[in-house]
């Protein structure tokens, strides 16, 4: 998580200082109308609400995130210092959760601790709608808040499992590929250069995972575990505003 937002951070640094290379074009703060483009990186945080193992409650496993993408084109209308913008975005989530088969079987004896890795990367389309206020609103500059809700679609999911000579894993995740999410963030604007950054809570649609490990030991039957979760996620983005 912590490279991620260093990775984050000087993504957002490094491009505004590009920018104060060139002259400031001012921009009309009084338009009715503007509209931009963003590009940055996106973090999918696991939220694990419960985990069962054989139907008991269980300590909840390691949950990973990984650099993801996000990519959007949005619209905004502007009165006195409100706005209302709508957005439409590209989106990648990398995440890992890690399984330790002593929970599935605690009787057996396993030499080394030997950890099973689940990867997912999902591609989304989302569609937010926000209302902002604008705290300074000075041209060529622009700082704002901003909240309202989102909606997301997956149209790709795909999982990885590690592979071990001792057990077999299979993996089912439930088919709900939309969630609806609330968001909050900041934006400021210095001449044309946009710079956002985001907070995105999931509010609907929790996903049910599960995770069936099948010892090569013959006289071990196998044990699943279901697994209730959520994704949050934060992401920092530049790009230009018109």
């Amino acid at each position: 998580m912590k490279r991620i937002l260093v990775f984050l951070i000087i993504l957002a640094l490094t491009s505004t200082l590009s920018q104060a290379q060139f002259k400031l074009k001012d921009l009309n703060i009084n338009k009715k109308f503007n509209w931009g483009i963003r590009a940055g990186g996106n973090g999918a945080f696991l939220n694990i609400l419960d985990y069962k193992i054989g139907g008991e409650t269980e300590t909840k496993p390691q949950a990973n995130s990984q650099l993801g993408f996000v990519g959007s084109i949005f619209s905004r209308y502007n009165f006195k210092r409100n706005f209302i913008q709508l957005e439409v975005s590209y989106m990648t989530s990398r995440t890992s959760i890690q399984l330790d088969p002593s929970d599935f079987f605690p009787e057996m004896e396993i030499p080394q601790k030997q950890l099973l890795q689940i990867r997912e990367h999902s591609q989304s389309i989302n569609i937010p709608l926000l209302y902002g206020f604008n705290i300074v609103k000075s041209s060529p500059y622009l700082l704002n808040f901003f909240i309202g809700p989102k909606v997301k679609y997956i149209f790709s999911n795909h999982c990885k499992n590690t592979q071990s000579p001792r057990f077999g894993l299979e993996y089912m995740n439930d088919d709900k590929n939309y969630a609806i999410y609330g968001v909050a963030g900041v934006s400021t604007t210095i001449g044309r250069l946009y710079i956002d950054f985001r907070y995105e809570i999931c509010c609907t649609s929790f996903k049910n995972n599960t995770y069936t490990l099948t010892p090569s030991d013959i006289s071990y039957t196998p044990v699943t575990a279901t697994l209730e979760r959520s994704t949050n996620e934060l992401n920092i983005s530049v790009g230009f505003f018109w």
